[in-house]
């Protein structure tokens, strides 16, 4: 059993998940968006999916140390959908809605892969 703290398992999931969007040759779609199917989900996108809200504007807000690698998150398409794809599915609140878009507005014109 594994003994890492859950705060621990964040951050390296977190990390891991910048390093597989920013590797270089990522497959770029219509309008910059970034599509690989083998790379673990963007930490954004896994929120989205998990109706994480809070954890949502977390990464929308908190992250503005490194605001390029959260736009990379907000383009980088994971099982044939952006972030906001996600999002949008799963009923988030309008200002979850508006952070994803504020991050990639081209992401209101991407359709599903």
């Amino acid at each position: 059993a594994s003994s890492r703290s859950p705060i621990r398992k964040r951050m390296t999931d977190f990390m891991n998940t910048f390093t597989s969007a920013l590797t270089p040759g990522h497959g770029k779609g219509k309008d910059g968006a970034t599509g690989n199917e083998e790379a673990p989900p963007p930490i954004l996108w896994l929120h989205c999916k998990q109706k994480d809200w809070d954890a949502v504007r977390a990464d929308v807000s908190k992250m503005g140390g490194d605001h390029d690698a959260v736009v990379e998150m907000a383009k980088t398409y994971h099982e044939k959908d952006l972030p906001i794809h996600v999002a949008s599915r799963n009923q988030a609140p309008e200002d979850v809605v508006r952070g994803i878009i504020n991050l990639y507005p081209p992401a209101v014109r991407e359709r599903s892969q």
